[in-house]
């Protein structure tokens, strides 16, 4: 569902090319532009899901048996 409304200042020559891609595709230039926006910053749907299993492999490679939290702790608290 849209919920937020926005305008965008274009120029001719990017008005006239989003006008004539909205008809080829038969689209909107709303359309167009939020499909725009789609592809080129929102994550990918698995990204998320890759990083979290590159995260997972990562810390089951760490030994975390033998650290002394409370010296890391201490040491923390000096700066």
């Amino acid at each position: 569902m849209l919920t937020r409304r926005t305008n965008v200042l274009l120029t001719e020559q990017d008005y006239s090319t989003l006008s004539f891609l909205a008809t080829k595709h038969k689209k909107t230039i709303a359309a167009l532009i939020r499909e725009a926006l789609r592809q080129t910053y929102q994550t990918r749907p698995n990204h998320r899901q890759e990083l979290l299993q590159n995260l997972e492999t990562l810390s089951a490679k760490v030994d975390t048996k033998n650290i002394d939290y409370k010296a890391l702790v201490e040491h923390g608290r000096r700066y």
